[in-house]
């Protein structure tokens, strides 16, 4: 945890890495792989530089967002099965690394709960979930107390709509230097244009955007402990789509 409380005292490893400043800390050096034909002397990375690197996830450091997957509104989502189950997976899977999870509802009277399969998973997780009248959940004064508390500087952003509540939160959430991640699999349009162009637009503002396994796996690191065991039954049961 002492990553999350670096981060609570105004420390930002993105910030960090990008201006270099990790590349001065640190005494002992591991080798990149690669050389040089001319014998060039290589460059070496800090033990920070690997341990604080902005776009690897880390289990001391990140957390989940789940967004506005409610009753109403899911059946009007283009592959919307695909997003639940994307979704189902990611809350087995980071319950192995007892990650964090908050989740939202947008306006729950017209569009109506969080879809039952998902909030049986939060409610497994301990996660609280807040009701918002703004599209970006970060805008919401409850919504980002809760996340100040949680103290998690990784977000992982999940749910819907992806051109609405997960673009404006998540670039919202980069703005104000979280390391946001949003899974590809686990968030949707009604709209398959939408779709696509709020990822475009995503990975054109440095958010990060990838799958739910791959982001697991990347919590996971290593097969040789008892996590990986847990992560694989869990992955195991729920195969690509």
């Amino acid at each position: 945890m002492a990553a999350a409380a670096g981060f609570a005292a105004g420390f930002n490893p993105r910030v960090a890495s990008r201006c270099g400043l990790l590349r001065e800390a640190g005494k002992a050096r591991a080798p990149m792989l690669g050389g040089d034909a001319a014998g060039r002397e290589c460059r070496f990375m800090t033990d920070l530089e690997i341990g604080f690197r902005a776009s690897a996830l880390d289990v001391d450091r990140a957390m989940v967002l789940l967004i506005d997957v409610q009753e109403k509104l899911l059946p009007l989502i283009r592959g919307h099965d695909r997003i639940v189950t994307a979704c189902c997976k990611l809350l087995e899977g980071v319950r192995v690394f007892d990650l964090p999870v908050l989740a939202t509802e947008q306006y729950p009277h017209g569009l109506g709960p969080t879809h039952a399969p998902l909030a049986q998973r939060l409610h497994a997780a301990g996660a609280a979930v807040l009701e918002k009248p703004t599209f970006s959940a970060y805008g919401h004064v409850p919504v980002r107390q809760a996340l100040r508390e949680l103290d998690r500087p990784q977000i992982i952003v999940v749910g819907i709509e992806a051109h609405v509540c997960v673009l404006q939160t998540a670039l919202d959430l980069w703005t104000t230097d979280y390391d946001v991640f949003v899974c590809a699999d686990a968030v949707g349009s009604r709209g398959q244009c939408d779709y696509e162009q709020a990822l475009a637009r995503l990975r054109q503002e440095g958010v990060y955007v990838g799958t739910v396994e791959s982001m697991l796996f990347e919590l996971c690191r290593q097969c040789d402990t008892p996590h990986f065991k847990r992560l694989i039954e869990v992955i195991k049961s729920y195969p690509p789509a």
